[in-house]
């Protein structure tokens, strides 16, 4: 990354003075992180990824809110709809920020405390004030002594904090104190000798003031660094800390497992959000991480693939069919991808189409069967823009598929669509002939529509599917409606004779 952000917050300070000193404090922190984030929209409009991009320059900061921000305007530079000039780039940043940051509402309350965290990693604050002379300087002093008092504020209302607020408490006093601190250093600054600051006015050429040796104590930054291994099993029942966000685990659909070189665990889960910075209610949501236990050759592949798929389904936009993620988490030892999962009329979580319709229960009548393929048929559009982009599910089983109150069903996760292939992936009892260890050919759209056929098969005939090289007849459940075979292989929008064939076990391997 050719530019760091505390040059670019230097270099607008120098620029635009007097636009600073009109500025409130909302105003001056959407200035001041836009050209903070300045270097990850150019490295992101260039077509890298813009998780890497955060991480570089302050480690998990932009889990949440503030990504979707950047992403929107990384897009829009991409495809050439906006200048790629850094000063019109931070410009164009700055106005979206204010904006969102004048909601005043759960989405601005947590835009802020991104951009105060982005700050504050990066020194951006005491860039800033370093920066500036005179009157500006004590603009800018008053500006972060005013988002000190919101964030100390926050905390005085959150009161006494028990275990599950501890997130959202160990990031709101982290930020606490390091912006103290940061006030603590500009009045030093503030009281420096003369010589000192004639030294710092001539730095030599290329270097900022700030950057010259300080006469004050320096403030302590913690660097990110890995998470460590934590050698705990996820269970039922546990609250883990995902960021600044803690989740109750539940038993139903709860899985760890090592990664095939055994240097990674793979955890999914559902589970209930007891705390977030923007939302004190609960919210059930669908987890996934990656932790890594020992370096192998597949770490740097299992730990981006998380950050990928919050990518692919950015990509992807609104589709009623789709995931939506909530919170991304991402370091050098460990990725979790936290999703939202659809809730009824109740407020209990709504079910997998594996207990809504029962892939082993009583027979499905009529009326069931209908339900199922008018679901289905409305999934097909989501799969479909997925495979626009070149990516497919590979991993769809009863389990991952979630039935909304109005009967439309909606993806669990995009499965392994982030990940490259390998032999034996996809659900047991839904791979298709390619997924298969030893088999030709690659993975792709056609292994979608495999996958669903042999999910609608499961539940209308109560067993799963042939083996997918044998020639098996579907066999109904005993007490199924006449012609259940037939409706197996019915017409659907969408891929549906393809289905059929699949779901009758009549589908060629590839190649």
């Amino acid at each position: 990354m050719s530019l760091v952000p505390q040059d670019e917050i230097a270099r607008t300070v120098g620029k635009e003075p007097g636009r600073l000193r009109r500025a409130g404090a909302p105003a001056v922190l959407a200035l001041l992180g836009a050209a903070a984030l300045v270097p990850v929209l150019i490295e992101a409009a260039g077509g890298g990824p813009l998780a890497a991009a955060l991480g570089g320059v302050a480690g998990n900061v932009g889990g949440g809110y503030l990504t979707g921000v950047l992403e929107k305007l990384a897009n829009r530079l991409r495809d050439g709809q906006s200048r790629q000039e850094p000063d019109e780039i931070r410009d164009r940043l700055a106005a979206d920020l204010l904006t969102a940051l004048q909601k005043n509402d759960h989405s601005a309350g947590e835009l802020r405390a991104e951009l105060t965290d982005l700050l504050v990693e990066v020194d951006g604050f005491g860039a800033a004030v370093s920066a500036a002379t005179g009157d500006l300087q004590t603009h800018l002093v008053a500006c972060v002594s005013e988002l000190a008092g919101q964030q100390s504020e926050t905390l005085r209302r959150l009161g006494a904090v028990d275990a599950r607020q501890r997130g959202m408490e160990r990031q709101l006093r982290h930020q606490a104190r390091q912006m103290q601190e940061m006030l603590d250093r500009q009045r030093l600054l503030s009281r420096r000798p003369p010589e000192s600051i004639a030294a710092a006015e001539h730095a030599p050429p290329g270097m900022p003031r700030h950057h010259t040796a300080p006469m004050y104590p320096a403030m302590i930054i913690n660097a990110a660094v890995p998470a460590p291994a934590t050698g705990l099993r996820w269970q039922g029942g546990e609250e883990i800390a995902v960021g600044d966000r803690v989740y109750l685990l539940h038993d139903y659909l709860l899985d760890e497992h090592f990664g095939a070189a055994q240097s990674v665990v793979f955890r999914q889960a559902r589970g209930l959000q007891l705390i977030s910075p923007e939302d004190p209610g609960q919210g059930h949501v669908w987890l996934r991480q990656a932790e890594v236990r020992h370096r192998g050759r597949d770490t740097q592949h299992a730990l981006a693939a998380l950050p990928a798929e919050r990518q692919l389904l950015a990509a992807l936009g609104s589709h009623p069919g789709l995931p939506s993620a909530v919170q991304l988490v991402a370091d050098e030892g460990r990725a979790s991808l936290a999703f939202a999962w659809p809730t009824s009329q109740t407020g209990r979580p709504c079910e997998t189409i594996e207990r809504a319709f029962g892939s082993d229960a009583a027979p499905m009548d009529s009326w069931q069967m209908f339900r199922l393929f008018t679901g289905l048929a409305g999934l097909t559009g989501a799969l479909v823009r997925l495979h626009s982009r070149k990516a497919s599910h590979r991993a769809l089983e009863p389990a991952a598929v979630i039935v909304r109150d109005d009967g439309s069903f909606v993806l669990r996760d995009l499965g392994v669509a982030a990940r490259e292939y390998e032999p034996g992936e996809g659900p047991a009892g839904y791979q298709a002939p390619e997924q298969q260890r030893g088999a030709r050919g690659q993975p792709g759209p056609g292994t979608d529509v495999y996958q669903l056929a042999a999910v609608a098969y499961h539940l209308i005939t109560g067993h799963p599917g042939p083996v997918p090289s044998t020639r098996t007849a579907p066999r109904t459940r005993p007490t199924a409606p006449a012609g259940s075979s037939r409706t197996v292989g019915c017409s659907w929008p969408g891929p549906g004779n393809t289905a059929a064939r699949a779901a009758g076990g009549r589908r060629r391997r590839p190649g």
